[in-house]
């Protein structure tokens, strides 16, 4: 059966199961011409251990349920776009504060993103996303990509997250003048078809007219599956509040300004 949010459930994973499909996944990788995997050949010869991790590939396994085919392919993307964001030195280090990110302390310390600890009834990690903290200190635009890199992977550190993926709760920014739409593209062309990541949805909630209109104009050009995933929220902090809570987001996932409970880190 699907969820509400129309994703299948994970495989049933077994010892003998996931041997097996890293092994598919590597023959997968040796199929594949050099010019399709050139980040990833780069990251092994800089650092091995960290390029063929067995439990970073099995999060690419678990991404593409199991499809070996389909995980490789994601997995070069990820190097390629792992190492343009972070540069070869960084990108083999791991993508904490004080290690890869350790010039990045302002973008990380404006809250752009971050994990509220809460999953939904599915097991799906909430995460909360704050536009409106665009611009609000001095930071190079590539510093809050790897910022919201090193979250998303903390994110996936948990199996649970890794298997069933993420709902994003998402605050616009105020206006057109305070949004950062290069940034916006930047994050975009990071995140696509690169991360290990299954996105069950995104809830925008109280869009100003601005967001509403782009929307609409957006979803025109969006394929099914990714409008289904669009949900937008307007009304009162209540009316919000009962809308998402019909997909099991609780007041836990909002901040107090919606009438919620979760304190954000500024």
């Amino acid at each position: 059966m699907r969820d509400i949010y129309g994703q299948s459930p994970p495989v049933d994973e077994s010892p003998a199961i996931v041997t097996s499909k890293i092994k598919d996944l590597d023959a997968e990788i040796d199929l594949m011409p050099s010019l399709k995997k050139q980040g990833y050949t780069e990251a092994q010869e800089k650092c091995f251990d960290v390029a063929t991790d067995k439990e970073l590939k099995l999060m690419f396994l678990r991404c593409e349920k199991f499809d070996a085919k389909a995980a490789a392919k994601r997995f070069m993307t990820y190097w390629d776009k792992r190492i343009e964001i972070f540069g070869i030195k960084k990108a083999i280090l791991p993508l904490t504060l004080d290690e890869a990110l350790k010039d990045d302390h302002v973008a990380m310390s404006i809250g752009f993103i971050q994990i509220t600890d809460i999953k939904d009834p599915e097991g799906r990690a909430i995460v909360f996303v704050d536009f409106s903290t665009e611009g609000t200190a001095k930071y190079e635009r590539l510093s809050l990509v790897r910022t919201v890199w090193c979250v998303l992977h903390t994110a996936l550190q948990d199996i649970g997250t890794q298997k069933y993926g993420i709902v994003f709760v998402v605050k616009c920014s105020d206006s057109l003048r305070q949004w950062d739409m290069r940034a916006s593209k930047m994050l975009a062309d990071s995140l696509k078809s690169c991360l290990p990541l299954r996105v069950g949805a995104l809830h925008i909630c109280h869009p100003p007219s601005h967001i509403k209109i782009m929307l609409k104009i957006s979803k025109i050009f969006l394929g099914k599956k990714l409008r289904e995933r669009v949900h937008v929220h307007s009304g009162s902090n209540e009316d919000v509040l009962e809308k998402v809570s019909k997909y099991g987001i609780g007041t836990e996932s909002f901040p107090p300004v919606w009438g919620g409970e979760f304190i954000l880190n500024h």
